[in-house]
C-alpha cells in the first residue's frame, strides 16, 4: 500500500515483510535500498518508484512501478511580440513554460482567477496604450507573481512643418523641419523620394540657391 503525503511516501503491506525499493525506475533486488522510513521525493521533477516485498517465508510479490511527480515552481510567461511601440495591430501570445492557466486583464485592472482565461492570442488593434496584466497558475496550484506591461500602437503619421528662412543676401536659405511628435525626419536635395536610409534631420542647414 502507499501513502502519498506532501513529500513523504509510506510503503505498507498486508503482512510482515521486507520491502526493497529504487527510485530511477531500476528492478530492485536483494541488494537495494530496504524500505525503513518514509521516502522523502526530490523537490522537483519525476521520481519512479519501483519496490516488492518478502514475506517471513519467503514469498515474493510481483514489482510494482509507480510514478510520482512533484512541483513547487511557477510557470514562466514568454510575450511574443514583446512590450513595446508598434505601428500596426499586433496579436500578442503568451506562452507558458508548462501547462498552466493564465489569468489576464488588459483594461489596467489587477486579474484574479475569476478573470479571463487566456486561450488564443490577444488582438491590440486601437491607438494608444494596452496595459496587459497576468498571472500564470499551473496543474499543481503553483501561482507567479503578477505581472504588468505596456504595448503602446501608433498608426498615426507625423505631421512635419518645413521652416525656411532666407538670409540676406537673398541667395541662401536656412531650412529646418518640426514635428508634432516625437520621432526622425528625413530629407534628400537631389529630388529624390526620402526613405530611413537617407539624410536624417537634426539641425537646421543652408542651401544656396
Amino acid at each position: 500500500k502507499i501513502e502519498q503525503g506532501r513529500r513523504k511516501i509510506v510503503l505498507r503491506t498486508n503482512e510482515k515483510a521486507d520491502l526493497f525499493y529504487s527510485v530511477d525506475g531500476s528492478s530492485p533486488g536483494l541488494n537495494s535500498q530496504r524500505y525503513v522510513n518514509p521516502i522523502t521525493l526530490p523537490k522537483e521533477g519525476v521520481t519512479l518508484l519501483k519496490a516488492y516485498a518478502r514475506d517471513v517465508a519467503g514469498n515474493v510479490t510481483d514489482d510494482f512501478l509507480q510514478r510520482f511527480s512533484y512541483d513547487t515552481l511557477p510557470p514562466k510567461v514568454t510575450l511574443r511580440p514583446p512590450p513595446g511601440l508598434y505601428n500596426r495591430p499586433i496579436k500578442v501570445e503568451l506562452l507558458a513554460s508548462e501547462k498552466a492557466s493564465i489569468f489576464y486583464t488588459l483594461d489596467n485592472t489587477l486579474p484574479s482567477r475569476s478573470s479571463a482565461v487566456y486561450s488564443e492570442p490577444l488582438s491590440i488593434s486601437r491607438d494608444g496604450q494596452a496595459i496587459l496584466t497576468f498571472f500564470p497558475v499551473d496543474e499543481s496550484d503553483n501561482a507567479a507573481p503578477l505581472v504588468s506591461v505596456n504595448y503602446l500602437v501608433d498608426q498615426t503619421p507625423p505631421k512635419v512643418t518645413a521652416k525656411i528662412e532666407r538670409d540676406k543676401d537673398g541667395r541662401t536659405f536656412a531650412i529646418s523641419f518640426e514635428l508634432d511628435e516625437p520621432g526622425t525626419v528625413y530629407y534628400t536635395l537631389n529630388g529624390q523620394e526620402p526613405a530611413e536610409t537617407s539624410t536624417s534631420f537634426t539641425a537646421a542647414f543652408n542651401v544656396v540657391a
